[in-house]
């Protein structure tokens, strides 16, 4: 049976673009349904040809792609942040417990949501020791102020070196987030703490 909406709209689709009846009409499917199409094919055979004449044969300026800037949300995630060693060494040379997020901050600040894997504790008694092969990690309390910096709103805890201090200085590392409001995941005072999924909406 024809609809008497649908079939016109066919109808005009197949007036400019020839041999794509199966494609015309998952578009029109799609389109009555409220839904998204992607179409794949090699190129030159059409594809925005046909989104276009979709377009026209509606009369209505439609957008080509489903992607609406206004809606996307940007993620930045780094890979796993430890301020220690060298590193650390180097804020103390500068005195600027920001140091290492200077040349970045502008960029990871920009996102939406800007999460970093720090995997290290905050440790009061922490040294900055330039040692290279050092496997027991920790940064000292001042350096929060990196990851302030840019702006981070998650933080991971997922790194191996998180107790490297034993709990207390973990503890306290999660107290600090605390005080500063960044939510974290992957670690907890409990292992229902630790266990619970992390979820964060934007836009």
């Amino acid at each position: 049976m024809e609809n008497p909406q649908v079939t016109p709209l066919k109808r005009n689709l197949q007036n400019v673009i020839f041999g794509k009846s199966d494609s015309i009409d998952v578009m029109v499917v799609a389109l009555l349904a409220g839904g998204s199409v992607l179409i794949e094919d090699v190129p030159g055979v059409g594809k925005t040809t046909l989104a276009k004449a979709l377009a026209q044969a509606m009369q209505a300026d439609l957008p080509l792609r489903n992607r609406h800037p206004e809606h996307l949300t940007s993620l930045v995630m780094t890979g796993v942040t430890a301020m220690a060693r060298n590193t650390a060494y180097a804020i103390e040379q500068r005195g600027d417990p920001a140091f290492p997020a200077r040349q970045i901050a502008e960029v990871l600040s920009a996102a939406d949501i800007t999460h970093i894997s720090n995997e290290i504790p905050f440790y009061v008694g922490c040294e900055a020791r330039p040692i290279r092969n050092l496997l027991v990690l920790c940064s000292k309390p001042a350096y929060m102020a990196a990851i302030k910096l840019v702006g981070t709103d998650i933080i991971g805890l997922t790194g191996n070196h998180m107790l490297d201090y034993d709990i207390e200085p973990f503890l306290y590392t999660l107290d600090l987030y605390d005080q500063e409001g960044l939510p974290y995941y992957g670690g907890g005072r409990t292992d229902v703490e630790a266990s619970r999924p992390l979820t964060i909406t934007d836009h």
